[in-house]
């Protein structure tokens, strides 16, 4: 699960469906990458770290796939 994606997505009070427009994704999309089932594209990263003025070690932050904790 990539919860720090989460949290910056809920932060900036999108929706999976805005957010993932946003990229040229579809939310189904987008949902497969928030739940670390897919890497998402160099372009995809990027895109969000321009976008969002992230520095290299928020991008590694959001980009971080955790393991949920039951």
């Amino acid at each position: 699960m990539r919860s720090n994606l989460v949290a910056l997505r809920k932060g900036l009070g999108l929706t999976q469906p805005d957010f993932a427009k946003m990229f040229g994704l579809s939310a189904s999309e987008l949902c497969r990458i928030e739940k670390g089932q897919r890497k998402g594209s160099v372009d995809l990263w990027l895109g969000i770290a321009d976008t969002f003025k992230l520095s290299l070690p928020e991008l590694r932050k959001i980009m971080e796939v955790t393991e949920l904790k039951n």
